[in-house]
């Protein structure tokens, strides 16, 4: 898996804020096995919204984080299966 992640506007929120909201979410993302797929998570003031397509096999998706209506935060990201034996 390769990703690229950015804060959009950095007076919105900070790393930490972000770092926490993701953890969280993945935490709950795993919890219900929800791999690959689109994935809503609200954490206090900020919402992921996390969009993909494809499987395990070959995938590519982006997760966003809102507060109010603003995006703050963006990764981009894409992946899949090297070998299948």
């Amino acid at each position: 898996m390769n990703y690229y992640r950015s804060l959009l506007l950095p007076g919105l929120t900070t790393p930490e804020q972000t770092g926490n909201v993701i953890k969280v979410s993945l935490t709950q993302l795993y919890k219900e096995n929800h791999f690959p797929g689109g994935f809503r998570h609200a954490e206090g003031e900020y919402d992921k919204i996390d969009t993909n397509s494809g499987d395990l096999t070959h995938f590519n998706g982006n997760e966003t984080i809102v507060r109010g209506n603003q995006a703050a935060y963006e990764l981009v990201y894409h992946g899949g299966l090297i070998k299948n034996d």
